[in-house]
């Protein structure tokens, strides 16, 4: 190979890099994501929790 190859070849190795990066930051953020979607859907089951105490309580009482 002659120096503008390597050159070449240089760069194709930083850009893999660099890609390979943003490919570790966009998982973090699916993970991230996922588990916000998680804590969302714990949350509303329990504020379902509390509407349905809240209205057996208004029946009995």
């Amino acid at each position: 190979m002659n120096t503008q190859d390597n050159q070449i070849v240089e760069v194709l190795e930083m850009m893999l890099t660099k890609l390979e990066e943003v490919s570790e930051k966009l998982d973090n953020i699916e993970d991230n994501t996922h588990s916000l979607e998680e804590y969302h859907t714990s949350i509303d089951n329990y504020a379902c929790t509390i509407e349905n105490v809240m209205d057996n309580d208004n029946i009995m009482g």
